[in-house]
């Protein structure tokens, strides 16, 4: 069995790294080649420099300890008999259009969940709309509090002021989560980052970060609407086509059509989930 070895420029996240795996994934099937789960580690020190990053979840979330679910041929990889590039970081998600079901299935296939998916099916119930909040990042972008809590207000009044929303962030600390506590929302500690992404993936609409691609990959996976501050680095992603541009909302306030997208999400959201 041949075995192949994905190079990474630098040590990325899960987000950048999927990128990669994916165009494997797709490589693998068109050549009719065997596909092993990866065991990956990745060293960052920007989670530990920002000191407002959970200790616990260091393992799991940061050093993707654990992510994916453990194969013994995995240790014949460390082994490889043909190294091949997958670098995906140029074109990000624009070569991937009409692989979305093909990768998702594998992602779920392939990752090791801290619980069974009916505990995340469950509280994607109870908070339909996710927020996706990146603070400790290998780069450094401000994100002004007034979007996120400018979001929710619109979002309560125009579509449903019971609606309740789920935080998944690397941050525990930072003034904008206390703020966003206070206007009711509930910040979820997943264990790992695959709880994390698959959470997401399960949500009616997500509002994320700009600059980051974790979010971007649900929204991909599923189709999800994806809602990114204005003037913060998102568009270069591509993570829809033309046929569904309109599932991504780059403003900071909502127009009527917009409102409606959520609206209809959410009002479609559990029949999905059971």
């Amino acid at each position: 069995m041949k075995i192949h070895k994905i190079i990474f420029d630098r040590g990325t996240g899960l987000g950048n790294r999927l990128f990669p795996w994916a165009r494997a994934i797709i490589s693998a099937k068109k050549n009719e080649e065997s596909w092993i789960p990866p065991i990956w580690t990745n060293v960052r020190l920007a989670p530990l420099r920002a000191r407002n990053v959970k200790i616990s979840n260091l393992l799991f979330k940061f050093f993707l300890i654990n992510n994916f679910k453990f194969n013994l041929k995995s240790i014949q990889a460390l082994w490889v008999q043909k190294t091949i590039k997958h670098n995906g970081l140029k074109n990000y998600f624009a070569d991937l259009y009409g692989e979305e079901n093909l990768l998702y299935s594998e992602f779920c296939k392939q990752i090791k969940l801290s619980k069974p998916a009916s505990h995340f099916k469950e509280i994607a119930k109870m908070y339909p709309i996710m927020l996706n909040i990146r603070t400790g990042n290998d780069f450094a972008i401000k994100y002004e509090t007034d979007f996120f809590t400018g979001m929710i207000t619109q979002i309560k009044k125009s579509v449903n002021s019971d609606i309740a929303f789920g935080i998944i962030t690397d941050s525990q600390n930072s003034t904008l989560i206390k703020q966003l506590k206070e206007k009711g929302c509930f910040v979820i500690n997943n264990k790992k980052a695959v709880d994390d992404l698959y959470l997401l993936s399960l949500s009616a609409v997500i509002i994320g970060s700009g600059g980051s691609s974790f979010c971007c990959w649900p929204a991909y996976f599923k189709k999800i609407p994806l809602i990114i501050q204005e003037n913060t680095p998102h568009e270069y992603f591509r993570v829809f086509n033309d046929q569904n541009k309109h599932l991504f909302i780059q403003r900071n306030r909502l127009t009527e059509e917009n409102i409606k997208l959520i609206k209809f999400q959410v009002d479609n959201h559990y029949q999905h989930l059971d």
